[in-house]
């Protein structure tokens, strides 16, 4: 069978934003409140700048998850991982982005409707449902033994921005 679409690509981003109302600078807790709803968490010391941080800022929570892929050309193999950290430098509001980024080929063992299962390159047996539109798409082109290129990252940045006033 010929593949009519030979890659895809699909991005997922959901985001949340909390208003701190309390903060207890001894036990390093945050309470927020978003919606009604109250939380808190507990600032480790990673969080550094920590002493920046005021009673009606808001936190800012914002995650990706990337996915990028193609048809493997023959005798091409991927199989690897990076994480990168970045975080606010002194005497800004406390923020950090992480992202993991993992490439892998994998080969298509079987597919049942939008179901595919595959095996990694360490020979793991996974089972998928693809969420976004265009992986979805793709899965109808691609075949039983395929080897198929995929790059995924996950991304979180956390800001904290200023009270407003």
């Amino acid at each position: 069978m010929e593949n009519e679409k030979q890659s895809f690509a699909g991005d997922v981003v959901v985001e949340a934003s909390a208003q701190v109302i309390a903060i207890n600078a001894e036990t390093r807790e945050v309470k927020m409140e978003a919606d009604g709803e109250k939380m808190s968490m507990i600032a480790g010391p990673e969080v550094q700048n920590f002493a920046q941080i005021e009673v009606g800022d808001v936190l800012t929570v914002e995650y990706h998850d990337i996915a990028l892929g193609a048809i493997a050309k023959e005798g091409d193999s991927l199989d690897e991982a990076m994480e990168m950290i970045a975080t606010a430098e002194p005497g800004e509001k406390p923020g950090v982005v992480v992202a993991d980024t993992e490439a892998v080929t994998v080969t298509v063992d079987a597919i049942d409707g939008e179901v595919v299962t595959f095996t990694t390159p360490d020979g793991v047996q996974h089972q998928r449902k693809p969420y976004h539109p265009t992986v979805l798409e793709f899965v109808k082109s691609v075949s039983v033994g395929d080897r198929v290129d995929i790059i995924r990252t996950h991304a979180m940045a956390i800001t904290m921005t200023k009270k407003e006033g």
